[in-house]
This record gives C-alpha cells, sequence and structure tokens, in this order.
C-alpha cells in the first residue's frame, strides 16, 4: 500500500511538472504570435488615407440641395466634423475667413448628423455642408475635426486633425503654396 501511494505521489508530480513546461511552451507561443502581429504591416484599413494617394470621389446633396462632388481641376478643402465637437463649433464661424487663405480652392464641411442647422446657418454660401457618414468612411477619418487638402488633380496633400482654429490657419499657411494657383 505504501509503495502504491509512494508512486501515486511521484506520478503526480511528474504531471504537475509537464503541466508546467506545457503552459510555459504555450504562453512563449501566444507571446510570440503577438509580437508578430505588432510587427505585421498594416492593413489598409489600419493606415487610412495615405498623403499622397488619390482621394476617393463622392457626389452628394449639400445643405442648399445642390449637388457637389469631387472634381479633378480644382484644390478642394475638406473639413470633417461632428455637431457635438466643441472644436468644430469654433472654427465653423470663421471658415469664411480660412477661405481667404486659399481663395482658389473649393471648401466642403461633411459631418454625419443630417441635423446640423446650427453649423448650416454660420457658412458662408460657397460652402458646401455635407451631412453623409460614407464620406467620412471613405476618407478614413477617425477624429474631429480633421482637414483633408486636395489638390487639382485629385491628390491627397494633407491629411491632420486640427485642434482649434489657430491650428487650421498654420496647417493651411504650411499646406497652402502646394495648392496651384488658378
Amino acid at each position: 500500500m505504501e509503495k502504491a501511494l509512494m508512486l501515486s505521489t511521484y506520478g503526480l508530480g511528474i504531471a504537475a511538472i509537464v503541466q508546467f513546461v506545457l503552459y510555459f511552451v504555450l504562453a512563449k507561443q501566444i507571446g510570440g504570435f503577438l509580437q508578430n502581429v505588432r510587427k505585421a504591416a498594416p492593413t489598409a484599413e489600419k493606415r487610412g488615407l495615405a498623403v499622397g494617394s488619390q482621394a476617393p470621389g463622392f457626389r452628394e446633396l449639400d445643405h442648399l440641395g445642390r449637388e457637389v462632388s469631387l472634381q479633378a481641376g480644382q484644390a478642394t478643402m475638406l473639413l470633417f466634423t461632428l455637431p457635438h465637437c466643441e472644436v468644430c463649433k469654433e472654427i465653423t464661424p470663421h471658415l469664411a475667413e480660412a477661405r481667404e487663405r486659399i481663395p482658389n480652392a473649393r471648401w466642403i464641411v461633411i459631418t454625419s448628423d443630417e441635423g446640423d442647422a446650427e453649423k448650416a446657418a454660420l457658412l458662408p454660401p460657397d460652402i458646401s455642408l455635407i451631412a453623409s457618414g460614407e464620406v467620412r468612411q471613405a476618407y478614413a477619418v477617425k477624429y474631429v475635426p480633421a482637414l483633408v487638402m486636395i489638390s487639382e488633380n485629385r491628390q491627397v496633400i494633407v491629411k491632420v486633425r486640427v485642434n482649434s482654429f489657430e491650428d487650421m490657419i498654420k496647417r493651411l499657411e504650411m499646406h497652402g503654396p502646394q495648392i496651384k494657383s488658378r
């Protein structure tokens, strides 16, 4: 009986050691897998829309019922906003001033909420307001307000989050010369 008890104790000890070794090997394999995932090249979804890439086209109706589309031959500034964004509310009343910095470009404000009447009332008539979550997804905008500058040949020049109206003006002054005058 004593011998059987001793053998079962040894067997249990060996089983515990084997189990710890298996846990260690499994943990090491999981760690290696996670490192490979982190090192993997980012997918198009992770990268979003890259500077220098072709801007996705769109055709939408603006707040005045006009059809608005991205056209070759005309530089375009896209400002992505949301109704509840405080910085967006700060920027919107000053868009006419921002437009004066790059007068040859067309300005389009894109929001995801149809009921953004407050923003529409603040816009000059030559700046379009579009309510479209699809356009925001096509441009892979994750944070607002975001400014996307598009050249005459529909290439993305700048895609950046802006933190204030002053920040947006700095970005326009920095990258505005890349927009050719018409």
